[in-house]
């Protein structure tokens, strides 16, 4: 009977400590814990460019172009690799460009707007692999489809060529 009852008493204290073991090692998140995360997992709204600063990009990026071409030009590896990082730092900046058109639409969201841009950065990618191979003619066609990007979206956005009045 002795032998029963403390058999009994063992696996209660066993429990016991399994259960506290178990609460302690828990994972389940308290609301807090869960709050945190679920802030964690949403990715932060970009900030959006200004009239000013999508102008100041706009230029920036004219310029790195037109260094850019140079550079490739003379086939001067550095030159091209410092210019081109210029140019895919700006051409990201006016994907984030804050203006709405006539109708209420920001023109970042646009469709054809949206596949300039990415032409602009893919573009880029494949003028830095050739720039890297040093294949100078390929490195200029992907430069000039890259400045095609930028005619079309003038075209449309910019059609009396007045210069950024957007």
């Amino acid at each position: 009977m002795f032998r029963l009852i403390l058999l009994g008493a063992a696996t209660l204290i066993f429990g016991a400590l399994s259960f506290a073991q178990e609460a302690g090692n828990s994972t389940e998140k308290s609301a807090e814990e869960k709050s945190v995360d679920e802030t964690k997992a949403k990715p932060a709204e970009p900030e959006l460019l200004s009239d000013k600063d999508f102008r100041a990009a706009m230029n920036a990026l004219e310029s790195a172009n037109d260094k850019l071409t140079a550079a490739i030009a003379a086939k001067d590896a550095e030159a091209a690799e410092k210019h081109l990082n210029t140019f895919e730092e700006n051409a990201a900046k006016v994907a984030l460009y804050a203006k709405k058109d006539e109708d209420g639409n920001e023109l970042r969201k646009k469709d054809d707007y949206k596949k300039w841009v990415n032409q602009l950065t893919e573009q880029g990618e494949t003028v830095r692999k050739h720039i890297k191979a040093e294949e100078w003619k390929e490195a200029g066609k992907a430069k000039a489809k890259a400045s095609e990007a930028c005619s079309s979206c003038h075209a449309v956005y910019d059609p009396a060529g007045q210069g950024r009045q957007w």
